[in-house]
């Protein structure tokens, strides 16, 4: 909760939410495996894509976010990989492919408020609010196998003498196929043992997904054991106010402060709980059309969640007669310099003399941030002019100000007596401002 007066609070946990960036690509996933898809669909991984589907997205849609910036650099992806380590450009197209509205339906069924998000493209990327309620109820879901179960605040009302006066009893209903959700569960978990949410980490078999809002406003993370769901938000909670440097001691994502804080919490509500194996996804069986290895054949060896240095890891993998290229990946959830993926995969076979691709964690550009000016108290026109000379967009409200203390609707007409974001918050060049204009009543 926060506010001024006591009748002023906000809830942000049950509320309208904040955005909770990539930790809204599990539904996408969900609904990609109900139409069929496989988690080993692969799209191409670029770090930029423009999307021109109007009849889809809208106007022209440009997404970062990928495995490389260079044409000889990109390489493909698939959902494991692409949710694992949160690959925007992938999930933008497949979101093309299930279509918003398909998107915000299965949204609906996992757990969201019915009407909470609109059906665009760009809320696979978490761009719609959304509070943790909402994100619990929904990963507990996959956590159930499938089995959405209300949120309740009081389980039982016991009497001091020990008579139950009332015990909530659990209702939970099928809203995804077992067999999916348990893949589902299968994926996430690789996002806790060598994903995004590393950080998450806990003694036990867990699942979960990291949430970066694009301008590090919000950060989420959001997982699970077989016996406890939570959804942590971490930001500032009256404005939409970014987290990095010099405001933050770090640019925090997902996978940083909030991560640390979930594994905390479920390292403590676990505290005298047996663990518990998460669900095992359906195994498939092997096809009978895969060949053989070949005779000269090389066993690939596991680059991932090492230091990048280029001369030792050439020189390993050139007693093994491969190669090896490096792609930088802009990312802040794992450190600098970290392999954070490579293909072929480690332990495969492989002919010799193949190039070996390592994805190594690069640090992303900080984004270029000015501060809002104020203009209460200013007139309309003064205001669009200071607003106008800063790049800033405006949008305007003519509402009369109703002054608390006084309990009387008051102040000059036509100036300028609320803005949001407020004075001297960091925005991005070219966002826009919200001023409230007076008027008299």
């Amino acid at each position: 909760f926060f506010g001024d007066d006591t009748d002023a609070k906000f809830n942000l946990a049950s509320g309208k939410g904040r955005q909770a960036g990539s930790a809204m690509k599990p539904i996408a996933l969900a609904e990609a495996l109900t139409r069929g898809f496989t988690v080993t669909k692969s799209y191409d991984a670029p770090d930029e894509l423009e999307i021109d589907r109007p009849d889809v997205c809208g106007p022209l849609w440009t997404i970062r976010g990928g495995l490389g910036s260079e044409p000889e650099t990109r390489v493909e992806a698939n959902l494991i990989a692409a949710t694992q380590r949160s690959i925007n450009t992938v999930f933008a197209q497949l979101m093309v492919d299930i279509r918003p509205a398909n998107f915000v339906t299965m949204a609906e069924r996992l757990g969201l408020e019915a009407s909470r998000i609109a059906p665009v493209c760009a809320g696979v990327l978490g761009t719609e609010d959304v509070n943790t309620v909402e994100l619990a109820t929904i990963f507990s879901t996959f956590a159930r196998s499938g089995r959405r179960a209300e949120p309740v605040l009081v389980t039982s009302v016991i009497e001091s003498d020990g008579t139950a006066l009332y015990r909530h009893v659990g209702d939970d209903r099928p809203v995804l196929d077992s067999a999916i959700a348990n893949q589902i569960t299968w994926v996430l978990q690789g996002a806790i043992t060598h994903g995004t949410g590393h950080r998450a980490a806990i003694d036990r078999p867990a699942a979960g997904k990291t949430g970066t809002a694009q301008n590090y406003a919000d950060a989420t993370f959001v997982g699970y054991t077989p016996q406890r769901a939570a959804a942590v938000w971490v930001g500032f909670p009256d404005a939409q106010i970014p987290m990095v440097p010099p405001t933050t001691d770090i640019r925090v994502s997902g996978g940083t402060y909030p991560a640390q804080i979930w594994r905390e919490i479920m390292i403590a509500a676990h505290e005298g709980v047996p663990a518990v194996d998460l669900p095992a996804p359906p195994v498939s069986a092997p096809s009978p059309a895969t060949a053989p290895p070949p005779l000269d054949s090389v066993e690939i060896p596991d680059l991932v969640g090492r230091a990048w240095d280029p001369a030792l890891v050439s020189a390993e993998l050139g007693e093994l007669t491969l190669g090896v290229a490096a792609v930088d990946v802009e990312t802040d959830e794992y450190d600098e310099g970290t392999i954070i993926g490579q293909a072929p995969a480690a332990l495969s076979l492989q002919r010799g003399g193949i190039t070996v691709t390592v994805e190594v964690a690069a640090a992303p550009d900080l984004p270029t941030f000015i501060e809002m000016p104020s203009v209460v108290s200013l007139s309309e026109a003064e205001a669009r002019g200071v607003l106008a000379a800063a790049g800033l967009g405006v949008a305007v409200y003519i509402e009369p100000f109703f002054d608390e203390e006084a309990e009387r609707f008051g102040g000059d007409p036509g100036a300028v007596w609320r803005q949001a974001p407020a004075a001297g918050v960091p925005v991005e060049p070219g966002s826009s401002a919200e001023i409230w204009v007076n008027i008299e009543q």
